[in-house]
């Protein structure tokens, strides 16, 4: 009855331990398949042009105070600065905008209607707008696609011309050149507007976001209580930094600049999010695959400790070295399978979630499965290896003697 009752335990015990593997490996698979597409979407999203040049650039940001209210003073002291940062040596090119490509704010949009053509109310279409001063698409070095841009003497605070980004173009004059025609947006008192230029889109909401139709406003036609410098240098942008403060302080010493940083660091800071989720999916992952590794590993190795007479007997009998190999190293492979079922379900349904955070990969591509699926399988067989070469040793007389 002892006898028994000690071999039921010792079944029960790696029942339980299979179990537990089983679900290491499990969850190894998804969280490691999480990883492997997020860093492909990561390694995508670097690859994404924003449709502007952010090298040498320095920017900062002010808000109008009271004493500032009317868009006359606002405009009057952006031009002021503008012209204190061209005279600064080593600056290339400056302009002022109400906001820059990439923050996270809710950016301007609102209704528009193209002038000569009936509104559709069941389809109400929309675009995004920002002011800009006349110099802001060649600092940002933002490609003209057709027309021209702004000019100093365009600054009519009702009807001064626009200019609409490509998709824009598209999306509201599909099969017709845009320069010349009009729109009204609700968000600029419903004015008619010529449309005078075609810029290329600016990936104003996140690398990874569609472009959506953007309307660029002359600055100096409406003013805004905020305004961004944006200055373009021909050395390290960094240096520049307090420089830029100066000459702000230079026309009212009461102004904060403030959010001074590179367009490079902005760039890097929009993929902060995604960055986040890669580590702490590759963080877990990596914990999981290092269970699931040492749990097979003492699983294995508990089995060959258990079947050391077993093992005896086989050799003794004829059985090779490679044949023991083999046998061992199957136990702890038909283990990792089933956790890969397991896993590989658990990663469909883990890709619905991440499904948001991914540009450029699909939730359930086969190649980052079978990427993850190698991962682990290579890390179980390295698990197994050790206690398989153990067994390969036992020598058959010894074994059986200490039986």
């Amino acid at each position: 009855m002892k006898a028994g009752g000690s071999q039921a335990g010792g079944n029960s015990i790696p029942l339980l331990r299979k179990a537990l593997i089983i679900g290491e490996i499990a969850c190894a698979v998804v969280l490691i398949a999480g990883a492997v597409l997020l860093t492909e979407s990561f390694v995508h999203l670097l690859q994404v042009r924003p449709g502007y040049n952010p090298e040498n650039i320095i920017t900062g940001t002010i808000g109008f105070p009271d004493s500032y209210a009317t868009p006359k003073e606002q405009i009057r002291f952006t031009k002021q600065v503008i012209a204190n940062l061209k005279a600064v040596p080593g600056v290339r090119d400056v302009a002022g905008t109400s906001l820059l490509p990439l923050i996270n704010f809710k950016r301007g949009a609102g209704p528009v209607q193209v002038v000569g053509e009936p509104a559709d109310a069941d389809h109400e279409q929309y675009a995004e707008w920002t002011t800009v001063t006349p110099e802001f698409f060649h600092a940002m070095q933002i490609p003209v696609v057709s027309g021209r841009t702004f000019t100093d003497a365009e600054d009519a605070p009702k009807s001064g011309p626009i200019v609409i980004n490509q998709t824009a173009a598209r999306v509201f004059w599909p099969d017709r050149n845009p320069i010349g025609k009009h729109l009204k947006f609700q968000m600029l008192e419903a004015q008619d507007r010529e449309i005078i230029g075609v810029v290329g889109d600016v990936k104003q909401n996140g690398l990874a976001a569609p472009s959506q139709p953007e309307i660029y406003v002359p600055f100096y036609g409406v003013g805004r209580p905020y305004v961004t410098f944006v200055v373009r240098t021909e050395r390290d942008p960094g240096s520049f930094a307090r420089r830029l403060a100066d000459e702000v302080h230079k026309v009212d010493s009461t102004f904060p600049v403030y959010d001074v940083r590179t367009l490079e660091q902005l760039s890097s800071q929009s993929l902060n999010p995604n960055r986040f989720y890669l580590r702490l999916l590759g963080t877990f992952g990596l914990t999981a695959l290092v269970l699931a590794a040492v749990g097979i590993y003492g699983l294995v190795s508990f089995s060959v400790a258990q079947r050391t007479r077993e093992l005896g007997v086989r050799m003794t009998l004829g059985a090779l070295p490679s044949g023991i190999l083999k046998m061992i190293m199957g136990q702890g492979l038909r283990l990792t399978i089933a956790g890969l079922a397991f896993g590989l379900l658990g990663a469909a349904m883990l890709s619905r979630f991440i499904a948001s955070l991914l540009y450029g990969v699909t939730p359930t591509d086969p190649l980052t499965l079978a990427a993850a699926s190698a991962v682990i399988i290579a890390s179980a067989m390295a698990a197994c290896y050790i206690p398989a070469r153990r067994a390969m040793r036992v020598e058959p007389i010894v074994a059986l003697r200490d039986e």
